[in-house]
């Protein structure tokens, strides 16, 4: 569990520890390289030096003459890499030099972590790297003990020379200093030990699982029956906790000295603009910005919206509140099913491990025992609605029991897991092609395949084989390493993988002939063949894209030449809208490109006059393109449509049914009813473009409309009496209705933002 940490290392300097002096300081870096990595605020260190020819520490500046030759050289604190780079500086002290006591460190190394920790809770540790040559006063033996023992201190001796104890030659002072290295660790308790340089070395190089702080990911109950529903159920308080869970890897510009970043501090200013006034008019889907200034608004006037296509769509607060899907902080079991029917695939998601909650524990522990033997019994998964906080999205998860099996000293044990799994828009079908065709009985196929699984039985090898427990992931320790490596020496080379993981990489040994042997004989029966990778294809330059955007736009026509060769009665300048596609037959008038369809029709040949009704498709298309418009965004076309719609009625001398089309678009314009309607965008732009009434003056069949009256038509109600009193009687006539078009995009958005929620 983590918690405060308090290690003080002490490190003999001495001459007599030259030999050994290097493994030492590896080892005591390595140790220390950890913590860094790690950056925890709370896992502290302090470095002592003992045997040094100057002297620094706190008892020698209270008791003046004692503890003499000792530096402290970093106090108690978070590890850092300046510390690091001091340890690599450290050198022994010359033979001349005056010797120190290595049981007076240990004294001082005592009182630094009782000033420190005081009485807070610490786990608090004493490693030191000495040899056994150097005279020790051990008069203190026993009052070093239990101020140990006392401040709940854990004492680690590591020593240099202590295989030379159990030789037949062993001096007498390095027997007599071990056996009270060893009295001193049996007295302290707190699992206190020995051990020798090269068993601690090893234990720095050991991979070790991260210790982290469970903590629950649900605190709440898990429901048998639908408390929502139903009176009759059953709340089971549990605590689920996460098991397993995907770690990528750290980004390495995060530890470069080099990287790309600021080189002062910055500080991040927001800031919301808009453009000064900003043109509405809309044309081919473009907005055009007369004045590039910009105005500086405040976020309180901002307003939420989304985009729906190429149209950005407002939605209020409260809006958003009522589209929001409300939902209740839950586990609730939905059914069961059959486990050897679920597909293995669908858990795609971390493991997380059920236990009793906190209230009720024993008779929450004994439900949730019977419910998991239950499921194993049957062999069935529950089937469970997930969510984990209030008004949180709701998931759908299956309980899966496991058998752990126990050993001498713990029973078996059934846990109980949750699993996230997909809905049925997530689920991922994964299909394999088969070598032979399904239908036909491969039986000397699926013989060598049996044998090729078999030659890779792990029981060969033995349990041990790359148990997860106790295999790391080997990249993981590689990017450390090099960042240990050039955080100390920048020239340094990374580091390769360690031997003890290289078995991760390559085949075993013990199969490894018989199962090539039998992958060729696979190959070779199927055909199998290396396909060569195709090259990939080289990013495109900037002039590149530049010279495709020019002949892209050089292929583009513009809309008053596409009118213009389309009034020629020559067939071969009949207008294509890519000169790269092929013509396909139109048929009648449609809604993406309704003009070149227009044309098209009008410009082929038949036996019969079709202009009456490709006229009528063209006044249908635009009405069409009226109903169907969110907000603006098919003015400019209908204003192309009525342009050609108009000049077609004066070539082809069909006046009266332009004129009663564009009677019918003022009635959906309606200009005279309302000037802050959004339509009277619609309203200006026919005129401006002067698309009124067809008058006698411009064609013979002008049906007696004179100049007078076109122009009533923009500014006064021109319909007549009978016609005006027709259409009251018959309101189907009129097609177009302002208040429902606005409640219909009302209630788009709340659809949408409904089944936003619910996907």
């Amino acid at each position: 569990m983590a918690q405060k940490k308090a290690t003080c290392y002490i490190l003999n300097v001495q001459h007599s520890v030259s030999n050994d002096l290097s493994l030492a300081l590896d080892t005591l870096i390595d140790d220390i390289e950890d913590k860094v990595l790690s950056n925890r605020k709370t896992d502290m260190v302090s470095v002592l030096l003992s045997g040094t020819p100057d002297t620094r520490n706190v008892l020698a500046e209270q008791t003046p003459g004692q503890y003499q030759h000792i530096t402290a050289i970093y106090p108690i604190a978070q590890p850092n890499v300046e510390l690091l780079r001091q340890l690599k500086n450290v050198n022994a002290s010359k033979e001349t030099d005056p010797k120190a006591d290595v049981l007076d460190a240990v004294i001082i190394a005592i009182q630094m972590i009782v000033d420190h920790c005081k009485k807070l809770k610490y786990t608090k540790a004493i490693t030191v790297f000495t040899n056994t040559v150097q005279e020790i006063d051990w008069l203190d033996l026993d009052d070093v003990a239990d101020m140990l023992r006392s401040n709940d201190i854990r004492l680690t001796v590591v020593g240099t020379d202590f295989g030379m104890y159990r030789s037949m030659d062993c001096p007498e002072t390095i027997k007599m200093n071990y056996d009270n290295w060893l009295e001193l660790v049996r007295k302290a308790e707190n699992e206190s030990e020995l051990m020798s340089l090269t068993e601690a070395y090893e234990l720095t190089q050991m991979d070790y699982a991260k210790e982290v702080r469970p903590t629950p990911l649900y605190r709440g109950y898990l429901y048998l029956g639908n408390p929502h529903t139903s009176e009759n159920f059953l709340p089971i308080n549990i605590f689920m906790y996460l098991r397993t869970k995907s770690i990528a890897l750290p980004r390495g510009n995060k530890w470069s000295a080099i990287s790309d970043g600021p080189t002062h501090e910055v500080v991040a200013e927001q800031k919301f603009v808009i453009d000064k006034d900003m043109s509405t008019e809309q044309e081919a889907g473009e907005n055009f910005i007369v004045d590039e200034q910009e105005i500086e608004v405040s976020k309180d006037e901002l307003e939420k919206a989304y985009r729906f296509g190429k149209t950005i769509v407002k939605i209020s607060d409260e809006e958003m509140e009522l589209a929001r899907l409300k939902t209740e902080k839950e586990m609730t079991i939905l059914g069961f099913i059959p486990a050897d029917t679920f597909p293995r695939n669908y858990l795609y998601s971390n493991a997380n491990i059920i236990t009793a909650g906190n209230y009720c524990t024993e008779e929450s522990a004994l439900a949730l025992r019977a419910f998991a033997y239950a499921l194993y019994e049957k062999g069935c998964l529950a089937l469970v609605r997930y969510v984990p906080k209030e008004d949180g999205q709701p998931r759908i998860g299956v309980l899966h029991p496991e058998l752990v099996v126990g050993t001498e000293d713990k029973p078996d044990t059934l846990l109980l897991q949750y699993f996230n799994v997909p809905f049925a828009e997530d689920i991922r079908d994964y299909k394999f092609k088969s070598f032979k065709s399904p239908k036909v009985n491969d039986s000397k196929g699926m013989e060598l395949m049996d044998n090729l699984v078999d030659s890779m039985n792990l029981d060969k090898i033995g349990k041990d084989y790359l148990v997860p427990e106790s295999n790391f992931n080997p990249i993981l320790w590689r990017f450390n390493k090099a960042i240990k490596t050039r955080a100390l020496d920048p020239n340094a080379d990374i580091p390769d993988i360690k031997e003890s993981a290289r078995c991760q990489f390559e085949i075993a040994p013990e199969f490894r002939e018989k199962a090539t042997e039998l992958g060729e004989k696979i190959a070779s029966y199927y055909n199998v063949k290396k396909v060569e990778q195709e090259k990939e294809k080289n990013k495109r330059t900037f002039s590149e894209m530049e010279d495709e955007e020019a002949t892209h736009k050089s292929n583009k026509m513009d809309i008053d030449d596409i009118l213009q060769l389309s009034q020629q009665p020559n067939e071969s300048n009949r207008v294509k809208i890519s000169p790269n596609v092929p013509e396909v037959a139109v048929e009648s008038v449609g809604m993406i490109t309704p003009v070149e369809d227009f044309r098209t029709l009008l410009n082929e040949s038949s036996e019969i006059d079709r202009v009456v009704s490709i006229m009528s498709q063209m006044s249908s298309i635009i009405i069409r393109l009226l109903e169907t418009s969110f907000g603006n965004q098919n003015y400019a076309k209908v204003i192309q449509c009525l342009t050609v719609y108009r000049q077609v009625a004066v070539e082809k001398n069909t006046v009266m049914i332009y004129n009663n089309h564009i009677r019918e678009v003022k009635i959906w314009c309606d200009p005279l009813a309302s000037k802050s309607s959004p339509r009277i965008e619609l309203w200006e732009k026919m005129r401006k473009e002067d698309l009124g009434l067809i008058t006698r003056n411009e064609c013979e069949d002008g049906n007696n409309t004179i100049k007078e009256e076109a122009i009533k038509f923009w500014y006064e109600d021109d319909t007549p009496q009978q016609e005006t009193s027709t259409n009251n009687d018959q309101s189907d006539n009129v097609r177009f209705n302002a208040d429902d078009l606005v409640i219909n995009i009302f209630t788009v958005k709340i659809i949408l933002f409904i089944n936003a929620k619910i996907t």
